[in-house]
């Protein structure tokens, strides 16, 4: 792992050793951070600032998870666990572990399999949740399963459990002080 700064250094994330910078081959919109595996496993940890959303934190993950969802065209979607955990300089994170099917219109694969796990770091003072989504291609099926949520055991979700262990955000990103 290693500290990486995000947001022109007024964040900052234990990434995985070697997963590239995607803004230095091809452009990420200023709200995003985005990070790929250079392993060959397709693997990509994407950090976003979003405005808050209108729903109580315990239903905040699966909000953000369908949302994700949405956006990437998803054919089906299965949240196995939700929960909240600890983190440093949120004063609430919350995370949905699940699964996506989603088909691309250039692939002649069919439908593929993603494991999706989702931090949401809510900001109530800012109105503001900074997002962090790890995708796992499932190309075997899902590995993750239901049941309570643990980010230490859940299959893959390693790179999700050191950003909800690291990442410090400083305020004055959001236009505060």
């Amino acid at each position: 792992m290693a500290s990486r700064p995000l947001y022109g250094g007024a964040c900052r994330a234990q990434i995985p050793q070697g997963w590239a910078d995607m803004s230095d081959s091809r452009p990420v919109p200023d709200t995003q951070e985005v990070f790929m595996a250079q392993d060959g496993s397709g693997a990509s940890l994407v950090f976003e600032i979003v405005e808050r959303a209108d729903v109580a934190d315990d239903g905040a993950a699966r909000y953000h998870f369908d949302d994700v969802a949405d956006a990437a065209a998803a054919v089906a979607r299965a949240v196995v666990a939700t929960g909240s955990v600890s983190a440093p300089t949120a004063p609430v994170c919350v995370v949905a572990l699940g699964n996506m099917t989603m088909t691309k219109a250039e692939s002649t694969d069919g439908a593929h399999s993603v494991d999706v796990g989702i931090a949401a770091f809510r900001f109530p003072d800012e109105a503001t949740d900074v997002l962090c989504t790890l995708n796992v291609p499932a190309l075997d099926g899902s590995q993750l399963r239901e049941g309570p949520l643990d980010l230490a055991v859940a299959p893959g979700m390693r790179p999700l459990a050191d950003v909800v262990a690291s990442l410090v955000v400083d305020r004055g990103l959001f236009g505060g002080e």
